[in-house]
C-alpha cells in the first residue's frame, strides 16, 4: 500500500471512530458465565481528603456498603450499572468484568478483586464467577 492510500485509509478509520455513537462502546458478551459482585472493603484516605478535596470531611464512599452484592447475569453493559451501584464505580469495573466474561476469571478459576477509581474513597469488590 502506498503512502497516499495508507493516509486515506487511516483518515477513514479515524472518521468512523469519531462518528461512532456512544453506545458502540458498550461491552457485551457473556459465554454462559455469570458472576456475583460483592463489596468487600471500603477504604478511606482521611489525610488525602483533608488535603485535596473541597469537602475535607467527606468520609468513605456514601453510596456503597460492605457486604452489598449484585448478581450480574447476562451481557455486561458499561453504561447501565445494576440498581444501587455507584455509576462511577461501575464505569471503572465494567470493562474488566466484560474482559472476564470470556470465562477467564483467574488461572485457578477463583474469585477476582476489582476496585473503583476513587483515590480517596476506594471500594474493593470481589467477583465470584459461576459457570453455567
Amino acid at each position: 500500500m502506498n503512502r497516499r492510500n495508507f493516509c486515506k485509509a487511516l483518515a477513514a478509520v479515524a472518521a468512523m471512530a469519531a462518528t461512532a455513537p456512544a453506545s458502540a462502546a458498550v461491552m457485551t458478551g457473556n459465554c454462559g458465565c455469570r458472576c456475583r459482585l460483592t463489596v468487600v472493603r471500603r477504604m478511606w484516605a482521611e489525610d488525602l481528603q483533608a488535603r485535596y478535596l473541597d469537602d475535607p470531611e467527606a468520609g468513605p464512599c456514601p453510596l456503597l456498603n460492605q457486604g452489598q452484592s449484585w448478581l450480574i447475569d447476562g451481557p455486561v453493559d458499561g453504561n447501565m450499572p445494576p440498581k444501587g451501584m455507584c455509576g462511577r464505580a461501575w464505569a471503572a469495573i465494567a470493562p474488566r468484568l466484560a474482559e472476564a466474561a470470556g470465562c477467564a476469571a483467574t488461572a485457578d478459576g477463583g474469585p477476582r478483586l476489582l476496585s473503583c477509581g476513587d483515590p480517596t474513597r476506594a471500594v474493593i469488590f470481589r467477583v465470584d464467577y459461576d459457570r453455567v
